[in-house]
């Protein structure tokens, strides 16, 4: 694939991944699940463009979402965490599986404990739990942690799916020649 074709797949991508996070403005009840289904996108472009592309598709994606989304957690969820993920999953996945899962856990938490405080100090977002402190804090770590294991294990079946059966079907090899 030439480069000019590279730049217009990452242009598309992080067109359909803004738009992605637009919706988190219709729908905010589902704002962390709109910002994970940017991750299939971001697998999409490290799977078939690679290098650095994904990298520039993550800064324009940040960037763009933050200056216009109406709601910022969305924005600021996918840059410290969703929208990067991806392109660290495939690094990591390099090591043997224990460091690897060591390596993203390790990720996952310190992004957790960056989202939470930007959102509790920065945006002011309240706690809307009948917990709160400590114990809310706790709770939402725990449930964050399965969750992350789960998009983990989901995100290695879908590129599996993708990579053995979906590419030929879909011709997406010879589409991006």
């Amino acid at each position: 694939m030439n480069k000019a074709k590279k730049i217009s797949v990452c242009a598309m991508v992080a067109a359909m991944q803004t738009v992605i996070l637009y919706f988190s403005s219709v729908f905010s009840m589902l704002d962390l699940t709109i910002a994970a289904a940017t991750l299939f996108l971001t697998m999409f472009a490290v799977i078939e463009i690679g290098g650095k592309y994904p990298l520039l598709i993550y800064a324009v994606v940040s960037v763009i979402s933050l200056l216009i989304l109406p709601q910022k957690f969305t924005a600021v969820v996918y840059a410290l965490f969703f929208g990067w993920y991806p392109i660290a999953k495939a690094f990591f996945e390099r090591f043997n599986p224990i460091l690897s899962y060591a390596l993203k856990l390790l990720s996952f938490n310190l992004c957790y404990f960056i989202i939470y405080t930007v959102s509790v100090r920065v945006l002011m977002l309240e706690e809307t739990s009948a917990f709160s402190g400590k114990l809310y804090f706790f709770i939402m770590f725990v449930i964050g942690n399965v969750t992350f294991i789960m998009i983990d294990v989901l995100m290695r079946l879908v590129v599996t799916l993708y990579t053995l059966k979906l590419r030929k079907q879909l011709k997406i090899d010879k589409l991006l020649k």
